[in-house]
């Protein structure tokens, strides 16, 4: 049995999709690892036929098609889901990447696996690293508030007021050029990602209530529901090349997709409080 599931979404992206699980069998501990890939969409153009091409990588990698885009988190759920079917079992821990993640140490996973984390810790981010040298985790150290989410609807919900709000946050981000000390938090960066099978057990089949976006808070209330906690760890450390998919969409195609998410959040662990 692996110690760890690694999973992620292909949209219409098959090429950086193979790079992505190519960089995965030059890991050091890579016989500890089974790689998912769930297809959620293939590109009309698709020169390359995608479950054929996985198979020639030297890993262990399972490709799953439902012939319908589920989402991110929701492809990914439904790929752990097969593969507990399949396989019988849990691993401990389950990794839900980006394809556009660079990972250059070919020890990450080795020094991930080999580190003792506090029992009660259920969410592992490693420093993430974007253009221009930008860290963009810590995602939050401290629960948003539900005014706050109020607010951010109203902002994704105007096409005025969201291309200021793109403005500001790309302005601000680029001042984050500094990494941050480890330290818990309330949410990781959801491009890359380390959860304990339990938070997926403790889920009973839930299904996240959107498309796209906001996954880091339904993890993070997920986490807090049953009293464990979410660590940054500085240790860790990969590159993030940033909107590979989203990027396809359009800012306003995205900002609605923002405002849906953040909705479902407000009414799932928001308003019943």
């Amino acid at each position: 049995m692996k110690e760890l599931l690694l999973i992620a979404i292909n949209y219409c992206c098959e090429k950086e999709t193979l790079l992505f699980c190519e960089q995965i069998a030059n890991q050091t501990i890579k016989d500890n690892i089974t790689v998912i890939i769930v297809n959620n969409k293939s590109s009309e153009t698709a020169e390359i036929d995608l479950d054929v091409a996985l198979k020639k990588i030297n890993i262990d990698i399972k490709y799953y098609d439902f012939n319908k885009n589920l989402g991110y988190l929701n492809g990914c759920l439904a790929g752990i889901d097969e593969f507990t079917k399949e396989e019988g079992y849990f691993p401990k821990w389950i990794a839900i990447s980006n394809t556009d993640i660079i990972i250059s140490d070919v020890q990450f996973f080795e020094k991930f696996l080999h580190t003792e984390y506090e029992k009660d810790i259920w969410c592992v981010g490693p420093s993430i690293i974007e253009l221009e040298n930008i860290y963009c985790n810590p995602h939050y150290l401290k629960r948003i508030s539900k005014k706050k989410i109020i607010r951010l609807i109203k902002i994704f919900n105007s096409k005025f007021l969201s291309i200021i709000y793109y403005f500001l946050a790309e302005k601000k981000a680029k001042k984050r050029t500094i990494k941050n000390e480890s330290t818990y938090v309330y949410s990781n960066h959801g491009s890359f990602f380390f959860v304990k099978s339990e938070l997926y057990k403790c889920l009973n089949g839930e299904k996240y209530g959107a498309l796209l976006y906001s996954e880091e808070s339904f993890i993070a209330e997920f986490i807090l529901e049953n009293n464990k906690r979410a660590y940054y760890d500085n240790s860790l450390e990969l590159f993030h090349s940033k909107n590979l998919v989203t990027g396809k969409l359009g800012k306003q195609k995205c900002a609605k997709h923002i405002s849906q998410s953040l909705k479902y959040i407000r009414k799932r662990f928001y308003d019943k409080k």
